[in-house]
């Protein structure tokens, strides 16, 4: 009995090493310069999970970030910072504390629940609040959207870094994410470790982000 016992643990242990062995062959790599590379390797590849997809570059996925102030608060008035070009002649300011907003699944940056809450906040404080458009990137199939948050929030991260050096701190900064938008602010702090705050939502039952 005690061997086949042993018999049965050596069979599927082996079974797991070679079904993790041929999983591990469709582990690839993508790059993109100063953001860095991404794999499909472990955690992102599992046994679980043995197929995962690469992230979108940022050019693909037209990823925009929106700026949002008391002197520029409506979308007719948004103004565009790109990242590598610093803040130019945009109404941001190095003094006033910023907060990132990030759509999730299959939305964008100029949907109406993002402007109304940029507008909240503009009217309780004098901010720069940057909305992230990651819209071509955050369409179906929904594996690879949750594939692209990772370039995302690793572009974010990279633009708050240029941000600092026009004068606030990391802890100047607040990163609220919606849906697949908390998993990007996640992945942004994850380069930041000293990020003021990151805040994540959900969808709740009557169709409107709430605190999670």
């Amino acid at each position: 009995m005690r061997t086949l016992v042993v018999s049965a643990l050596f069979v599927g242990w082996s079974a797991g090493f070679i079904l993790d062995s041929l999983v591990s062959k469709l582990d690839q790599n993508v790059c993109f310069g100063d953001l860095g590379c991404f794999s499909t390797a472990p955690p992102f590849r599992s046994v679980e999970r043995p197929v995962d997809l690469l992230p979108k570059s940022p050019t693909e996925q037209q990823i925009k970030f929106y700026l949002h102030t008391r002197e520029s608060p409506s979308t007719a008035s948004e103004e565009e910072i790109q990242v590598g070009s610093g803040v130019g002649s945009t109404h941001y300011s190095g003094s006033r504390k910023t907060k990132f907003l990030v759509h999730g699944f299959t939305h964008h940056g100029h949907r109406q629940w993002l402007l109304n809450l940029a507008t909240a906040l503009l009217n309780k404080e004098d901010l720069n609040v940057i909305i992230v458009d990651w819209g071509h990137g955050a369409g179906i199939p929904y594996a690879q959207a949750t594939a692209n948050t990772r370039v995302v929030g690793a572009l974010i991260a990279q633009l708050i870094k240029e941000l600092t050096l026009v004068g606030p701190s990391l802890a100047d900064f607040h990163i609220i994410g919606h849906s697949l938008g908390a998993h990007i602010a996640g992945y942004a702090g994850e380069r930041l470790h000293t990020l003021g705050q990151i805040t994540g939502t959900k969808r709740n039952y009557g169709n409107l982000p709430t605190c999670s």
